[in-house]
Order: C-alpha cells, then sequence, then structure tokens
C-alpha cells in the first residue's frame, strides 16, 4: 500500500498535466456532482472557483437551514467505511412564531476490525483512544436556531456552541465502533415570521458516499 502510495505521489508531482480544455472535460462530472471542490489562498484565483460553483463555500441562510460536517479524528482512511443519513424534521407554529425542529443524524461505521493494512483501519498513534476498526469523528451542525437538547443513542450529549459562517456551529467527538451505527438527535428552536415563505438550505459535504437524506415541514397553529 506504501508503495503504491509513493509511486501514485511521484506520478502526480512529475508528471505533466494536459491543455486545460482537455483537463476541464475530463473533470466536469466530478465538478458537476460537486465531488471535487477547488480552495486557493489566492483572492482572485478564489474568486474565480467562486464564480464557476466549484469554490464549495457554504451557502448563506435563507429562511431554514441545516448542514452537516464530519470529519476524522484518527488519521487514517477508516472513512471509506462511513454512511451517513440524515432526517430534519421543522414544525412552525403560526400562533407562537416559532419553529421547532428535530435533526436525526446516524453514522454507520462498516469496517472490519481486522484483515486490513494499520494506515486504513488502526488510529494513528497518539492520535486517539481507539481500536482498529473504531472511527472517532468530530461531527459539526450548522443551523441558524438556537440547541434544545441533544443526544447521542438516547443518552444526553453535550455539545460545543459556537457561531461561524453566520450562524450557530454544534459540534462533539463522538466514537462509532465497528459494525455499528450512532444516532445523534439535536432539538433546535428559533422565531419564524409567519408571513415569510419557508426555505431550507442545505450544506452537501463532499464524501466517497452520498448522505441518505430525508426532510419535512409542518405548519401548526
Amino acid at each position: 500500500m506504501q508503495a503504491l502510495i509513493k509511486s501514485l505521489w511521484h506520478d502526480l508531482v512529475t508528471g505533466k498535466l494536459p491543455s486545460l480544455p482537455t483537463l476541464a472535460n475530463d473533470l466536469l462530472p466530478a465538478l458537476r456532482g460537486g465531488h471535487l471542490l477547488l480552495y486557493s489562498e489566492t483572492p482572485l484565483a478564489e474568486r474565480f472557483f467562486e464564480a464557476v460553483h466549484v469554490a464549495g463555500s457554504m451557502p448563506p441562510v435563507h429562511g431554514d437551514f441545516v448542514g452537516v460536517v464530519t470529519q476524522n479524528a484518527e488519521g487514517n482512511k477508516i472513512d471509506w467505511y462511513l454512511r451517513r443519513s440524515i432526517n430534519y424534521r421543522a414544525v412552525l407554529n403560526r400562533t407562537t412564531d416559532e419553529i421547532t425542529a428535530v435533526l436525526t443524524l446516524k453514522l454507520h461505521n462498516s469496517s472490519p476490525t481486522l484483515g486490513l493494512p494499520p494506515l486504513i483501519i488502526d488510529p494513528e498513534p497518539g492520535v486517539a483512544a481507539t481500536i482498529p476498526g473504531e472511527s472517532e469523528l468530530y461531527v459539526s451542525v450548522y443551523s441558524p436556531w438556537e440547541a434544545d437538547g441533544s443526544s447521542l443513542n438516547g443518552v444526553p450529549l453535550v455539545m460545543t456552541d459556537q457561531q461561524e459562517l453566520g450562524r450557530f456551529v454544534y459540534s462533539a467527538f463522538v466514537t462509532v465502533p465497528a459494525g455499528a451505527t450512532a444516532a445523534i438527535v439535536l432539538h433546535l428552536v428559533g422565531s419564524w415570521n409567519p408571513k415569510e415563505r419557508y426555505d431550507l438550505g442545505m450544506y452537501h459535504q463532499p464524501l466517497l458516499f452520498p448522505d441518505q437524506v430525508s426532510t419535512s415541514v409542518k405548519v401548526t397553529g
């Protein structure tokens, strides 16, 4: 595995790129699907990426919004075995001008516990106190609404509360054993103008396997 990675890296840094039109045409399916995003520390280049919709920036909030970001906290390649499902249910109350929402995030880890190189399923030494096959994730949920309680597999979960990119972000480290599913439930509450049109914006993190997403909205009062 290490020899293969070294060979690929050598070809990457020593080879010559095709012409820009050829490169753009080859990458077009990945760019259109949001599977490949680009970033540059040069403002001019970053503005160009934004103009052609490949910068991957989080969209502004226009009404309701939900975004889920998971980051590997182990320094390995166990992300290959991560499958996510997101269920978001919102209720608009025209009497109290309040919105309540429940986000249910399920994280399934289909990794084996042995039979693969340590680079793939073992944690990097000193990074995480997990065993082979366990996945430790840093989970962040973005929302314009305030948190009203959260749980992990039915047990209260403490999530940090910060503001980022014009919205709240709630985060926590979550460990998912091999073959298991972690279910995070986050309750949200906020103010809503019943005269406004309801819009739900979502941030789709580029992943190896797409999320399974379901949403619903209910009007009461």
